[in-house]
């Protein structure tokens, strides 16, 4: 075919020349990923390694299956066929693949010869005017159940999509997609519980990597309990008038927060023996979300978190609940002992005084020392590891609690040398972090008791004890 083969809007060009689209509906929605991110969330969910074998093997893409993109400034964007462009540029360029995945690829690449990445190096390119063009020819072929159907997650991300490009206006979605209105609702809905779930700053990073943040996950226990109206209900789960969650008059945002958490984990982590299965009986699962919430209370109204087990073989009629009583947790000791061996003369008497407090009788002098300890500790380890002028230049004019936090969050690799010693750093940041509720202790009339204060120290004291024997 002549490389300036060009008819109705299908083009011939060089692989190189188109650009992967980082809102990329099977692997990720959410916004500022680089390209790197999305080059590696293809290769670990959306099997790169196995397509480029195909496509040597064949020897280059079928001819009914053109890339789709859209001209965006001087870049082709692909709107379709990012898996197809990927695996293409690999195989012609090795520093584009993941060092996890170098051998295999090499393996691959040794079976073709040079005239044979030469043939694939050309594609079929259909060109759209914009991207509300091609709304209907990715649905078309990604919707229903097919071979090329994309999981549940991006399906629903995409209505949710589509119907915020119409200018959310149900009827031209509906319209673009060729879907029914009610299923668009839910969709978004379902998108946007699955978003709020995300950004719950109560996960195990270990199971936002391995499960939460996947878009192959099975989300249909959870969407099978939530419309059931008694567990809906009993969540008090409620939407406005966009569709997004919208946390009951009844509850505070902390409670909502942890009873959502432990329905989720139940829901989408826990296995079906142990969690909430299709199986359970509605019952079961209200007798849990009512169990979540006692569990808030009676914790002294902080973000603690609990799991609820489900009988393996469910029966219709209700079992009694296990007479065995919980282990009961040590209570934390807030920072005893708490040392500092770092040339840093306000953390040396700042760590000596901390640890001389007697909590239970000055609950709100601690919460304000815990809020400056973190603070002193985290500036001292940026400046520590010389990247104090990085952080002013990311963070203009007065720098506040929030931007130490975020800025050691982004950097964590290049200020600790264990990646679980900053674990706690991801606990204080957020909406319903430890931050913003300190913060509510010094500016408003919000009076921490002293278990709500040792709570936090206990998530926060090994990261500060690290920075103060310069050990993280």
């Amino acid at each position: 075919m002549d490389e300036n083969y060009e008819e109705n809007n299908v083009k011939l060009i060089d692989i190189d020349g188109l650009k992967l689209n980082r809102k990329n509906y099977r692997i990720y929605f959410n916004t500022g990923i680089t390209e790197e991110q999305v080059v590696k969330k293809l290769f670990d969910e959306e099997g790169i390694v196995k397509l480029a074998e195909s496509i040597v093997q064949y020897g280059g893409l079928y001819a009914y299956e053109n890339i789709i993109a859209v001209k965006e400034g001087d870049k082709n964007i692909v709107l379709e066929g990012n898996r197809r462009t990927l695996a293409i540029q690999c195989l012609l360029h090795d520093n584009f693949v993941p060092e996890d995945y170098k051998n295999q690829y090499s393996k691959i690449r040794n079976k073709t010869t040079k005239e044979g990445l030469n043939k694939i190096r050309r594609v079929q390119v259909f060109f759209v005017k914009n991207r509300e063009e091609a709304i209907p020819l990715i649905a078309n072929k990604h919707f229903g159940s097919s071979s090329l159907s994309w999981p549940s997650a991006s399906q629903w991300f995409y209505y949710k999509d589509t119907w915020e490009k119409m200018g959310k206006d149900l009827e031209k979605s509906a319209d673009q997609l060729k879907a029914n209105k009610n299923d668009i609702i839910s969709s978004i809905k379902y998108i946007n519980i699955l978003i709020y779930i995300r950004n719950l700053n109560l996960w195990e990073q270990n199971d936002l990597n391995k499960e939460i943040n996947k878009n192959r996950l099975d989300y249909s226990r959870l969407t099978r309990a939530i419309n059931i109206r008694d567990v809906k209900n009993a969540l008090e789960l409620e939407f406005d008038s966009y569709y997004n969650i919208k946390p009951p008059n009844t509850m505070s945002n902390d409670e909502f927060n942890c009873v959502l958490f432990n329905f989720a984990k139940a829901t989408l982590i826990d296995n079906s023996k142990v969690g909430i299965n299709t199986r359970t009986p509605t019952y079961k699962i209200v007798e849990a979300i009512g169990s979540w919430k006692k569990e808030y209370v009676k914790n002294d109204h902080f973000l603690h978190t609990t799991s609820i087990s489900f009988s393996g073989n469910v029966k219709d009629n209700k079992e009694s609940q296990t007479n065995e009583k919980p282990k009961q947790k040590s209570i934390p000791k807030y920072f005893e002992n708490l040392t500092c061996s770092i040339n840093d003369h306000k953390l040396l008497k700042l760590s000596d005084e901390i640890s001389k407090l007697k909590i239970e009788n000055y609950s709100i002098a601690a919460s304000m020392l815990t809020r400056a300890l973190i603070e002193l500790s985290l500036t001292y380890r940026i400046k520590k590891k010389n990247l104090w002028n990085e952080f002013k230049n990311a963070y203009k004019g007065q720098h506040s609690l929030s931007d130490i936090i975020s800025f050691s969050i982004t950097n964590a690799k290049l200020l600790f040398n264990d990646p679980n010693i900053a674990k706690p750093i991801g606990y204080l940041q957020g909406k319903n972090g430890y931050r913003s509720y300190l913060n509510d202790i010094v500016h408003t009339k919000l009076i921490p008791t002293p278990g709500q204060i040792e709570t936090i120290a206990a998530d926060t004291k090994e990261l500060i004890q690290a920075i103060l024997n310069d050990t993280a």
